[in-house]
């Protein structure tokens, strides 16, 4: 913390790196007379250095109270990020110059201006170049937003763009307008799902105006206007940067063609990246045809870092995951091997979406092969067949993480409510393939694999096995191409006798299927 002194800090053609710090009281008037409209910014960010043309970082600051600036960015560039910026005589942030300034999820309060775009060197044919974006300008007592500044010079080239901004309750929420001509910059400022409070703004593509409810750190409540309007589905003004980079909701797992020992019918997984829970009433599911549609209940509200879970059979789904307790359905509607998954706020915003096909890049395995399609990193873009991949587990893993370590709880496991042999994969292959089995409770398990002509090849298993899951693979390294077939028999373990459902100790009837197979070297 700096407190008390002249100014925070002059830095010309410097890389710098500022965070997790508070700058306050600038300048110390105790100390020195103090006159008008000199430098005593809390911080002065001066010119890009060629050795080191990176931008420059402010982030998780507070600046509070000053005489000039909180940040005065002069043809430098820089991020400023999480910042709060309070009671300064001039601005939150001026810029100047040229080149580029980015003001991420940053409060403008109290100043003469929140958020401004000033003068341009001469000889700059284009900048500064201002983004604001997710921040909020409340009670500063000319503009919150601002293109032009109080000074008499006439070459103005600079450009702000504001998305999923509020401007609210200053002199004027959005202005743009030169001291010295008295006329705006002509296509200065661009505009869009902000809320600006002018009439003339409001109108900008999904801009709006409207009351903000806030917090006391200006994040918006809970049904203030605002909520799921930004950009991807988030609130406008301040949101979590996980938000920013993902979108306020994220469609995280696609159930389109269960497996037959485990049908569950098709679900989806939603997955909220904030850390605050999520109300979806009203949102809408879509698949690749607009008249299907499922509109969210009321009273769904994703947990913060959580799931939730949408299903097109809820009894189905509860049957094969008893375990899921966030879900909802029926969704009218399933999802094809070729589709497409859209969510959109009740605006009609699309907050994400995802086209899948079920043929190479994308994984194929999650076809009927018992394993759903699981988003790798939501940070990275949905619409990569590289960033999605299969199920690390058969099934499925709704309502978890789609990779963890370690060993499941025994309630976290997927148990089979039937008996099933999958078809093997891939297939035709060479040399290897997998095969798939479910076993609703334990059994003596025998898998062989015959030719044509029914003679026995190979014995892969025999032996007890568990209730759940199972995958045994085939290296047929040492066969000839050929049609083969495998023959997976389950029958009750030994001992004891019959219970009146036919079965021995309490377990289900013996299980006998045989599928096809082909090798093709």
């Amino acid at each position: 913390m700096s407190s008390f002194v002249w100014h925070g800090g002059e830095f010309h053609r410097v890389l710098l790196r500022y965070t997790n710090s508070h700058l306050m009281n600038i300048p110390d008037d105790n100390n020195a007379t103090y006159t008008e409209d000199i430098d005593t910014d809390g911080f002065h960010i001066d010119y890009v250095n060629s050795s080191y043309p990176q931008f420059s970082i402010i982030d998780r600051c507070y600046f509070v109270t000053g005489k000039d600036d909180a940040i005065d960015h002069h043809a430098s560039r820089l991020k400023v990020s999480n910042c709060w910026l309070e009671d300064f005589v001039h601005e939150g942030v001026a810029a100047s110059g040229g080149d580029t300034i980015k003001v991420f999820n940053t409060v403008a309060l109290n100043n003469d201006q929140g958020f401004e775009a000033g003068n341009s060197d001469g000889g700059v044919t284009k900048g500064p170049y201002v983004f604001v974006d997710h921040c909020v300008a409340v009670g500063n007592r000319i503009a919150g937003l601002r293109v032009g500044d109080g000074y008499s010079g006439t070459n103005y080239k600079d450009m702000m763009t504001v998305t999923n901004t509020i401007s609210y309750h200053n002199g004027e929420n959005v202005w743009n307008y030169l001291y010295g001509t008295g006329a705006p910059v002509a296509g200065a400022l661009n505009i869009s799902y902000t809320m600006t409070n002018d009439s003339e703004y409001n109108a900008l593509p999904y801009c709006m105006g409207g009351v903000p409810q806030f917090d006391p750190t200006y994040y918006l409540l809970p049904g203030s206007p605002g909520i799921n309007r930004g950009m991807r589905g988030t609130n406008m003004g301040r949101a979590d940067s996980t938000a920013q980079i993902m979108g306020s909701l994220v469609i995280n797992e696609i159930m389109y063609n269960a497996p037959s020992g485990m049908d569950s019918k098709d679900w989806i997984e939603l997955y909220n990246p904030q850390s605050t829970g999520q109300d979806i009433s009203g949102w809408v599911i879509f698949d690749e045809d607009s008249t299907h549609s499922f509109t969210v209940p009321v009273g769904v509200i994703v947990p913060a870092n959580g799931f939730w879970l949408f299903s097109c059979d809820t009894a189905s789904f509860k049957s094969v995951y008893p375990m899921v307790q966030n879900y909802s359905g029926n969704i009218s509607f399933g999802f094809g091997g070729t589709d497409q998954v859209r969510l959109c706020t009740p605006d009609g915003l699309l907050a994400d979406s995802v086209a899948y096909t079920n043929h190479a890049p994308w994984q194929t395995e999650a076809d009927g092969h018992g394993y759903s399609l699981i988003l790798l990193d939501p940070a990275k873009s949905h619409s990569l067949p590289g960033n999605w991949s299969r199920s690390g587990q058969y099934g499925g893993s709704p309502g978890m993480q789609n990779f963890t370590t370690g060993v499941q709880n025994e309630s976290e496991q997927i148990r089979p409510a039937r008996f099933a042999l999958e078809q093997n994969y891939p297939n035709p292959f060479n040399p290897t393939t997998s095969i798939t089995f479910c076993l609703p409770d334990k059994k003596t398990v025998t898998l062989k694999i015959y030719d044509l002509l029914g003679r026995e090849m190979a014995m892969l298993l025999h032996g007890q096995q568990s209730a759940g899951v199972h995958t045994v693979q085939w290296n047929a390294s040492g066969f000839p191409s050929g049609i083969y077939f495998y023959r997976l028999t389950a029958v009750p373990l030994t001992g004891g006798g019959l219970t009146p459902d036919g079965s021995r100790n309490g377990q289900s009837s013996s299980f006998i299927e045989t599928k096809k197979l082909v090798l093709l070297k």
